[in-house]
Parts: C-alpha cells; structure tokens; sequence
C-alpha cells in the first residue's frame, strides 16, 4: 500500500474468507503502526475465492469508521461478491460499495461531490449505508451541496432512505440521481422529503427512472410555490399526458401566484407518451421564468474585431510571460528554446483567451475540466527566423469545454425524429470535438465576409481585420494564408489510443504493442516545423492496423482500452446513432483528411491539418503520436489509390502551463455562481468561436439547447 500510493492490489490470489478476516482486522485496528487502516485507500480482491462472511468482514471493518481513507474496493468474482447467473453484485458487496462511496464523500470538498459516487454498483443496500452517513454523521454531511448517485442501480426503497437523509442537508443545491429505477415509489419518496423539506435544492435529476405519470404528478405537487426549485430532469420516464399536463399545472400555478422561483429548464424528451404541443407549453413558461431572471438564451452576437485584436495585443506579453515562467526558455534569448517554450506559449495563449470568454467556468469549475482550443501560429513575412521574438504571433481561433457525449438511447431518439431533429442537435461534445466544431463556424464566417467584400465597395485605406484564409484565385476557392500553422491545444490527453495505458503485451491493449522510445519532437525551435515526418517515420513504430475505439463505458467482461472508451469495428463505429469515435481517431481522421470536414472542403480544397497536438496532463509522446498521426502511416498506400492527400504528420508536444485555476480536482471552493454550465461539471458543453461575441452553451447529454426548449445550439 505505502508503494503504491495507497492502493493494494490482491486479484487472484487465491484469497479465502480467513485472509479476508484478516484484512478485516488490519482495517478495523487504527491504533496499531502496521495497521492497513493507517495506508489504505483502496484494495482490489477481484477474483479470489472471499465468500459472503469475508466480504461481510471487510464491510463490518468498514462501517466501524477506523478506514476513513479507503475509498474502493473491489469483490468482483469472488463467491460472496456475486450473485449468479447474471454476476450482479451480491448484498453484502453493495453495503460494502455503500461503505467505500461514504468514506469518499467524507473526504471530498463541497465542489467534487457531485461526481464523487456515480457508478459504484450501491443497489438498495449500499443507498442505504449512504443515507446512514447523510443522517447520523452531521459534522462532514452538512457540507455536501451536490451529491451525484447516477448509474447505481438504485431502487425505490434505497430512494427513499435517500430522500429522508438528504432532506436534512441545511445547504442541499443539487442531486443527480439519473439512471437508476426509483420508480413511480421513489419519485414519491424524493417528492415528500428532499424537494418539500429541502427549501435551498435548485437542481434535481431524475432522467432515466421509470417514475411514470403518477411520480410525476408528485414532483409536479412538490415544486408549487418552491422557493429555489429551477431545474428539473424527467427525461426518459415514461411519462405521458396526465404527468406532462401536471407539471404543466404546477408552473402555471407558481408563476401565476408569483410566488417561488418557477422551473427555468425542464427536461421532457424522451417521453413518446407527451405530445409536442404539451412539451412546448412547458419550455415556453420555462423561458419565460428565465426571461425575468435575466437569464441570456442562446443569442451569439459578432463580435468587434478591432477590439479583439487590440485585447489579443494586450494579452500578448502577459501569456508570453506565463510560458517563460512555466519553463522551457526566455524570449527572445536566454535558455535554449526548446519544442517545450513552444507547447508552453500555444498553452499560455488558450489560456488567456480561457479566462476571457469562459471567466466564470475558469473561476468556479469544480474537479478537473477538459479544455481545448485551436491556436493559429504566424510567422512574420519580414524575418528569415521562425523563433520566438521574431515578430511571430499567436492567436486563438476558437475554445471548447466538455466531457460529455449523447448516451445511445438519446441517440436513437434524436435519430427516430427525423433528419431535422438529428441534425439540429450535438452528438459529441468532448473538448477537442467543441473546439473545431467552432473553429469551423469562423471558417464560414471568414468566407461569408470575404464574400461580401468582394461584392461591395471599400473605402480606401481602410484596415483588413485579420484573417485565417484568404481567396485562393481562379476559382480555386479559398485558402489558409502562407506563414499561418494550426495548432491544438488539449488540457488533458484525448481519449481512445492517445490515454492507452502503457501495458507491455496486455490483451487490453492489443491496439499498441510495447514500446520505449525517446521523445523525437523534443527538439530546438528552429527543428520543430522542418523534418517532423522524417522524425516519425524513423522513430516511431506504428501497428498496420490500429484498432478503432469509440467513447463509452465497458461492460463487465469488456476490454477498456483506455478510460472512457471500448474497442470497436470500424463499421460499427460510424453513422451508429450514440456511437461516437474516440477523440483520438477523430484527431486521426482530420490530419488525414483535413479539418475542415467535407462540407467545408468544396469551399478549401487543400486539407487544414494540425502542426503541433499540444498536451497537459496524461502526456505521453509516444502515445500522443501513435493516436493521433502515426497510427495512419499504413494508410499511404490506399491514399495513392483513393487520389487523397496522405495524412500529416503532427509534432507531439506537452506543456507545464495549467489552465485549472485554484478550484482543482478534491479541493474545496465556494460556489459563487448558479449557472451549472459555468461552474465546470454538470452536463452542460460551452464553445467560442473567433468573432463570437460571447461563449455559446448546450446540454452535452442530450445534443440540444440548456432547457431542452429555444433555439438550437450554435454548436449543432
């Protein structure tokens, strides 16, 4: 434990309940030097052969508060960690869960309990072991404003020991609890103790529940006149006319009376029993609630170039700085310039601009957010060196913040709309995806200008803003001017092959084989821009057939390549409603065949490809390559036979520049903002476009606008 940070791993062992006790009595003695209770964060048992009074020991120790640290631990194959056929987790395992995820929200901050207990198989009975802690341990619950339970198997009697414990919460803002079968008796139970009793909830999610029209009806009842109820998620709940008409009923009366907040986003897709006309009249009283808080809906106004040159100007020195001071140089001389004072201004540029258009994500997000954005690099035409201090510039071209992609059954549903409804809402809203989905809207609108330009007269003298693309000529369309490279900045690595653990010859990672190699895109400056392919093509070993990973959870007995995604075929992953390629190949698919997308490539012809894929954290360059651009080297030879462009190749670079602010991941901070998408979780996705006047949002879940009613997304 002490080796491994904490974590004690004891698979296949061949462990029996002996050993089990054992453990139980090391976790139990916190008064002895050689006590597991004193190092202990987290034990895997999986697949030994601990029966139902070993895992009921290890729960035992748990529950007698000695362990506060352990935070996991897994029982899966074991005898008494099962229940056969279907391998669900046996009762004492869930209370053991139960124990696990209560010692986590023990020690988690106010900002990081919201996600801290999503997903950790509770059932009933670890539900139960939870709503023990909420009650009877006042001193750490009291805290908690927003608890997360989605994806936890949860059923009616585990909702209502829940509802009870969390009506007693003096500062409740918000539960998640999507994804479970509390049913129509669970929407009841959260209906009469956590919305009645709990005057200060703002949020609460219940999509994918079951709770029909009768739970709803319930809820409906409960929010009449609720001082601070705005947000409210019933989708996928099988609900139909008479619990869509409550609901309906109940805002009416709360806005008619004036009295209480009144619901200002409402989740209703899903329910194929409400008509549309019924959902409408809900999202219209929600936009109007909204209205008179002075809540902005999704309106982008252009921005005024002039004033965002000027700031860019500003900002230029400040994110030079940031990057000197994060290491790897001094501009324009000093430390040798290295391929790292690049990665450190690209991120010190995403940055600024960061802090600028999402001021209020960058100030309060809670956990550890996923930023991306496209930075263009211009050298200066009148200097024969493309170094720092030479006059070049760095600009921002757009931003993107997200972790989140529409679930298959969203999907489906926005598919079975028809071409419209499939069409108008956002199937991916990781980072990377939000980041050149605006990147492209400032390539049309560039085009759009350029147009109109060329169609009217202009005043003589007058100053050009500054552009990515420029007229190619003879109908050639347009193109990206001479001296302008593109670049990607990502927080934290992409999903899919560029987050592969480095597991030498594991089954798990049969997409990349072994490999220890140095980091051939650290090199001087002036190396960077020339030679990167011949680098890769000499130093790095790629497989001939990568395999394709797309974004979801695995199954039980499921290969997890890396976290968040699953291996798949290739035609299975495309044009698959919720199936989404990993933002790893999708980095894949753009050097190859350009950024731009097909739509975009009529306009310019000649691929926008990548320069630089800059990393925060989980940087490995070895990987970085292998997922982003080498993993296609065997695609050259169908290139020639295609009469396509063959995919280019992008330096891997990774940055000590941190976007995160002091709300980092476990650490507390007070939630100064209501607006969930601002506050950095939640399902909610921003994006910026250069010349966007302000940031756009979505609900990262369901594709379409905050609220499920207005005007589509600006990112769709």
């Amino acid at each position: 434990c002490v080796e491994n940070g904490g974590r004690c791993s004891l698979r296949r062992r061949g462990l029996d309940d002996d050993d089990a006790f054992a453990l139980a009595s090391s976790l139990a003695d916190a008064d002895s030097d050689t006590s597991l209770a004193r190092v202990c964060v987290g034990m895997d048992l999986a697949d030994n052969d601990i029966g139902i009074a070993g895992v009921r020991a290890i729960a035992e120790a748990l529950r007698l508060g000695t362990s506060r640290a352990v935070v996991a631990v897994s029982v899966a194959g074991n005898p008494g960690g099962e229940t056969h056929p279907h391998k669900t987790p046996s009762v004492d395992a869930r209370i053991l869960h139960g124990c696990c995820a209560a010692n986590l929200l023990r020690n988690a901050g106010e900002g990081e309990a919201l996600k801290s207990i999503g997903d950790r198989a509770l059932g009933d009975e670890g539900a139960e072991e939870v709503a023990r802690y909420l009650s009877e341990e006042r001193g750490y619950s009291h805290r908690h404003r927003a608890i997360g339970f989605q994806h936890n198997d949860i059923g009616p009697r585990g909702a209502r020991a829940l509802a009870e414990a969390l009506a007693g919460l003096p500062n409740l803002d918000e539960v998640a609890m999507y994804s479970n079968r509390i049913g129509v008796e669970g929407a009841k139970w959260l209906a009469k103790w956590t919305v009645t009793k709990c005057r200060t909830l703002r949020v609460l999610d219940l999509g994918g529940n079951g709770v029909g029209d009768a739970g709803c009806i319930a809820l409906a009842e409960a929010i009449v006149g609720h001082p601070s109820m705005e947000e409210l998620h019933l989708d996928h709940n099988s609900i139909g006319i008479d619990g869509a008409t409550g609901l309906l009923g109940a805002m009416q009366m709360t806005e008619d009376s004036r009295k209480g907040r009144g619901l200002r986003r409402v989740w209703l897709h899903g329910n194929d029993g409400v008509p549309e006309e019924l959902n409408a009249r809900v999202h219209a009283i929600a936009r109007r609630n909204a209205g008179a808080a002075g809540e902005i809906l999704e309106q982008i106004p252009r921005d005024d170039l002039a004033a965002l040159e000027a700031w860019e100007d500003d900002v230029a020195m400040e994110a030079e700085g940031e990057a000197v001071k994060a290491g790897g140089g001094s501009l324009p001389g000093g430390f040798k310039e290295t391929s790292t004072l690049f990665a450190n201004r690209v991120a010190a540029a995403a940055a600024a601009a960061y802090r600028r258009w999402f001021p209020d994500h960058a100030a309060n997000t809670r956990g550890t957010a996923v930023i991306a954005a496209i930075v263009a690099h211009e050298r200066d035409a009148s200097s024969p060196f493309d170094a720092p201090g030479h006059g070049d510039r760095l600009r921002v071209l757009s931003l993107g913040s997200g972790t989140k992609f529409m679930p298959r059954e969203v999907a489906a549903a926005a598919a079975a709309g028809g071409a419209r409804r499939w069409e108008s809402v956002v199937h991916d809203s990781h980072a990377e995806v939000l980041a050149r989905r605006a990147f492209l809207r400032m390539c049309y609108r560039e085009i759009l200008d350029i147009a109109r330009e060329t169609s009217t007269y202009k005043v003589a003298g007058a100053a050009a803003p500054w552009r990515l693309l420029e007229p190619a000529g003879h109908a050639g369309g347009f193109r990206m001017r001479p001296g302008i490279t593109l670049h990607l900045y990502v927080s934290t690595a992409p999903c899919g092959s560029c987050s592969m653990p480095a597991m030498a010859g594991g089954a798990s990672n049969r997409a990349f084989p072994s490999f220890a190699m140095r980091d051939v895109d650290d090199v001087p400056w002036n190396e960077l821009w020339s030679g990167v392919a011949a680098r890769h093509e000499a130093g790095v070993f790629a497989p001939s057939k990568p395999a394709t990973t797309v974004k979801g959870a695995a199954g039980r007995g499921e290969r997890a390549p890396a976290p968040g995604v699953v291996f798949a075929r290739l035609r299975d992953a495309e044009k698959v409603p919720g199936v989404t390629l990993s933002c790893s190949d999708k980095i894949s698919r753009w050097q190859a065949l350009g950024i731009q997308g097909a739509m975009l490539s009529h306009l310019v012809p000649t691929p926008l490809a990548f320069s630089t894929v800059v990393v925060g954290r989980k940087f490995n360059p070895d990987r970085l390559r292998l997922g982003t651009c080498c993993a296609l080297r065997g695609f050259a030879s169908s290139a020639a036979a295609l009469r396509v462009h063959l995919p280019a190749h992008c330096a891997a670079l990774g940055t000590t520049v941190k976007l995160e602010g002091s709300a980092g991941a476990g650490e507390r901070i007070e939630r100064s903002h209501s607006n969930r998408a601002d506050a950095g979780d939640g399902d909610e996705s921003l994006t910026w476009a250069r010349g966007d006047g302000t940031r756009s949002r979505h609900d990262g879940r369901t594709g379409g606008p905050v609220g499920g009613g207005g005007a589509g997304a600006a990112g769709s």
